[in-house]
């Protein structure tokens, strides 16, 4: 798992969970932080078509995404197409749905209620990865 955190206020990770890669936005995705975040969300595309992962975006915690940041997705979707890697979206909050709707993202990116539903679509393996990392300590999921 790696973490970027960048100092405008979005926090990036991303850890791989059976054959899907999970990339967690946190905070604000604006004018300020979209450069650094394209940079790590083509590092993630790569990763991703090099490993033959599907890459799942779990916005739970995304606060903002401005127009650079939805132009930067938009970007990335298509790239990771070209490359032949899925990608899909889940958790999106009122605000960033929004924005994900007006700009018809919604074609490019299927979304999701939950990250659980998103990565059950990509496989058993990577929503049973997952929900063994949401278990509480000493139970198995």
């Amino acid at each position: 798992m790696t973490l970027a955190e960048y100092p405008f206020g979005v926090k990036i990770s991303r850890h791989v969970h059976g054959n899907a890669l999970l990339i967690s936005l946190a905070g604000r995705l604006d004018h300020e932080t979209t450069p650094e975040f394209r940079e790590e969300l083509m590092g993630c595309i790569t990763q991703a078509a090099g490993q033959a992962l599907t890459m799942v975006l779990d916005l739970t915690d995304l606060e903002y995404l401005s127009s650079p940041g939805l132009n930067a997705l938009i970007i990335g979707s298509r790239t990771a197409r070209k490359e032949g890697v899925g990608m899909h979206a889940a958790g999106l909050q009122p605000m960033v749905r929004e924005n994900w709707e007006i700009s018809h993202l919604t074609l490019l990116v299927q979304t999701f209620s939950t990250v659980g539903e998103a990565l059950q679509v990509v496989s058993d393996a990577a929503a049973k990865s997952y929900a063994a990392t949401k278990a509480p300590s000493g139970l198995k999921a």
